[in-house]
């Protein structure tokens, strides 16, 4: 506890001492939260051009003194929360009598994101008939938000989505193309050239994955790369 008195004690004597004697001319607090308020804003209205960005900052406490700054305040925005929700900002003063303290924040994004007008069961493939778009607050569903409803169309539900749920990147999942038991077209390459021969699928498959086919022709088993539905590709 002494310890810790004596840090604030230190920061205090830092923050309020006169840089050379004379009148000490402090920073207005409001206008250090003013600051933050406009940084914040442009930086939200950068990323969300079409939402309404409401700002909540968390003015330092009135007790606190800094120095008057003899050069525009800057705020680092760099490592802000892509969707908003509580986010912390550094206001730094690089005048004659330099400082820099921490800000707290709440940024909301209130725009159309996906939902879900309907069930949608896990493993089923959406279409536009179960989708909508509903005025939400980005920030409060933390990450994943899909803006567009051609962003989630043809995918496959990850899981159960209830009815006016907010519909999430990690929500869906490429749709399975090839099932174990398909007959599939096995494409090998080699340069330019392109070779196809008929196979059968020993597995499931999304495209982007590897599963293992037969090539009918040499009865071979091999490890392939799913293009599409019903094509595989082996590079040689």
């Amino acid at each position: 506890m002494k310890l810790l008195l004596g840090l604030l004690s230190a920061l205090f004597i830092l923050f309020t001492s006169s840089p050379s004697g004379g009148e000490e001319r402090w920073h207005p607090i409001d206008n250090i939260a003013k600051t933050v308020d406009t940084a914040l804003a442009s930086h939200y209205l950068g990323l969300y051009p079409n939402y309404d960005i409401k700002i909540t900052v968390n003015a330092p406490d009135n007790r606190l003194k800094f120095h008057q700054c003899d050069k525009q305040l800057t705020v680092d925005t760099q490592n802000l929360p892509a969707s908003g929700g509580n986010a912390t900002a550094q206001v730094k003063c690089a005048g004659h009598t330099p400082w820099s303290l921490y800000v707290s924040a709440t940024i909301e994004i209130w725009g159309n994101a996906v939902t879900a007008n309907t069930s949608i069961a896990r493993g089923q493939v959406i279409d536009e008939s179960s989708l909508t778009l509903a005025r939400t607050n980005i920030a409060s569903i933390r990450k994943g938000s899909l803006l567009s409803i051609e962003d989630a169309e043809g995918l496959e539900a990850r899981r159960a989505i209830r009815p006016h749920q907010v519909v999430r990147s990690q929500d869906l999942i490429e749709p399975l193309v090839i099932r174990k038991g398909d007959a599939v077209q096995v494409a090998a390459l080699l340069g330019s050239l392109r070779v196809i021969t008929p196979g059968t699928a020993l597995g499931n498959g999304r495209v982007g994955e590897h599963i293992s086919v037969t090539n009918n022709r040499s009865n071979r088993k091999v490890r392939a790369k799913v293009i599409a539905e019903g094509l595989v590709e082996v590079p040689l």
